[in-house]
C-alpha cells in the first residue's frame, strides 16, 4: 500500500508539473518551522512539540489571479518529548513523519498584500515512540506504525515571501488517532 501511495503522489506531481509548465510561475518552494500542540491521546503524556516542514507547490491556475490553485507535495517531521511528571522516566519521545500531497487555494485582493489560503493534504504518516524506561518498572518497547493521515490547514501569506499557518493533523493509528495542531512560520520562494 505504501508503494502505491508514493507512486500516486509522484504521478500527481508529474501531472501538476506538466499543467504548470504553461504558466509563468511554475513552482513554489516552502520551508517552515514551528510548534506542534498535542491533542487527544498524545496530549495525555507528551509535551508541546516542534516541527520542520518542506513543500513544493505547482501552480495549476493562472498566476496572479484573485484565486490561485496549487498542487502541493509536503514532507514534515514532528517531535514530542515525554511528560515525565517527576517519575524519573527516560526515553518515550514520540515523533511523526508526514509525506503527502493535496490542493492549496490562495485568495488575494488588490487592496492588501495579504493572501489567505486553505490547503489539505493526505498521505502517509510514520509514527514512532522511543523505548520508555521507568525506574522500578523496567523498559517498555513500542512498535512504530505507518498509516494514512489528513491535514487540513489555513494560513496567510505575508508580502511576497513569508507565511504563517495552522492545521490539524490526524494519523489513523491503531486505537485513537495520533493527532496534533502544527503552528508554522515560514518562507516561500
Amino acid at each position: 500500500m505504501f508503494h502505491r501511495f508514493i507512486a500516486t503522489v509522484v504521478l500527481l506531481l508529474i501531472l501538476a508539473t506538466g499543467a504548470s509548465a504553461q504558466s509563468e510561475k511554475k513552482s513554489v518552494f516552502y520551508a517552515g518551522l514551528g510548534i506542534s500542540v498535542p491533542t487527544g491521546t498524545l496530549d495525555e503524556g507528551w509535551n508541546l512539540g516542534f516541527h520542520g516542514r518542506g513543500a513544493v507547490g505547482f501552480l495549476v491556475s493562472e498566476p496572479r489571479s484573485k484565486t490561485e490553485l496549487e498542487i502541493i507535495g509536503e514532507v514534515a517531521y514532528h517531535s514530542f518529548a515525554l511528560d515525565k511528571m517527576g517519575t524519573g522516566a527516560t526515553g518515550g519521545a514520540a515523533s511523526a513523519i508526514q509525506i503527502g500531497a493535496g490542493p492549496k487555494v490562495t485568495f488575494s485582493s488588490e487592496s492588501t498584500s495579504l493572501k489567505f489560503f486553505i490547503a489539505g493534504t493526505v498521505g502517509v504518516g510514520i509514527v514512532d515512540v522511543a523505548d520508555l524506561t521507568i525506574p522500578g518498572f523496567g523498559t517498555f518497547q513500542t512498535e512504530g506504525e505507518t498509516k494514512l493521515y489528513f491535514n487540513p490547514s489555513i494560513g496567510v501569506e505575508l508580502g511576497k515571501s513569508a507565511f504563517i499557518s495552522a492545521g490539524y493533523v490526524s494519523i489513523a493509528t491503531s486505537g485513537e488517532a495520533f493527532a496534533y495542531i502544527p503552528l508554522t512560520v515560514g518562507m516561500h520562494f
